[in-house]
């Protein structure tokens, strides 16, 4: 598990919450939501600035190898597919609001057709009745 491997190293680093968003450029929130597997897909670009960072500020007895200090093939493919699935339940909710926007449109559009017709008939049958209704010959 990603979130379970960046707790570890950011345990083993020290380094606070503030630290790591100010030695990476990424907002807090995303930082602790990232470590913490709040968030369920994170982006490959902050997983590996959060791991470099906290290898970085590991002591140097502690700090992992070059092998070791790649993400796993296995934890990269995590990653994507957990990735992948929120981007095609986002693109699910996109279709759906797009299909409810377009319903919503149509009723509009049909309420406003229907009315008009009906205006439309009520005037003219006012003017075919000649000297009654609210328009006079």
């Amino acid at each position: 598990m990603v979130a379970d491997d960046l707790k570890a190293l950011k345990k083993r680093s020290g380094l606070s919450w503030q630290a790591l968003s100010d030695l990476t450029g990424i907002p807090v929130s995303t930082v602790r939501n990232t470590i913490s597997g709040t968030t369920v897909s994170p982006s490959h670009e902050v997983v590996c600035k959060l791991q470099e960072v906290m290898e970085a500020a590991l002591p140097e007895e502690e700090t992992p190898s070059a092998a070791a200090s790649t993400p796993s093939e296995e934890t990269m493919q995590e990653l994507y597919e957990l990735r992948i699935a929120d981007l095609k339940d986002t693109i699910s909710d996109l279709k759906f609001l797009l299909h409810k926007e377009q319903k919503e449109k149509l009723t509009f559009i049909s309420l406003f057709v229907g009315l008009s017709a009906f205006v439309l008939i009520v005037l003219l049958m006012d003017l075919s009745l000649g000297n009654t209704g609210w328009f006079r010959h």
